[in-house]
């Protein structure tokens, strides 16, 4: 993906995520269950599009990738949350807050 100029998809959660890792703005079209959630917070973030499932068609679909391919901000904005992302590991952090709170509490 980061080769990519725009990564387009139903939204699922591994998508999005390795796309946005890699500064790729997305367009999504959701299908299903929290593939909404996904597509309102990416156009929140400003770092891609969402297209409603009814007007998954050629010519929506077309306008939607020429919007995001035409406006350098989406690439912009998926970039600096990309830089973000790999300056806040949030793996490492979420192990270091396991370990914290393991350590202080006595198990029998």
């Amino acid at each position: 993906m980061p080769a990519a100029s725009l990564v387009i998809s139903h939204g699922g959660h591994g998508t999005v995520a390795r796309a946005l890792a890699a500064g790729t703005p997305v367009l999504i079209s959701p299908f299903t269950g929290d593939m909404s959630e996904t597509a309102m917070r990416v156009s929140w973030a400003k770092v891609g599009l969402s297209l409603p499932w009814r007007l998954c068609r050629p010519g929506p679909l077309r306008w939607a990738a020429r919007h995001i391919l035409g406006d350098p901000s989406y690439a912009a904005r998926a970039g600096e949350l990309a830089s973000w992302a790999r300056e806040h590991n949030g793996a490492e952090r979420g192990a270091h807050l396991v370990e914290q709170l393991a350590r202080s509490r006595s198990y029998a």
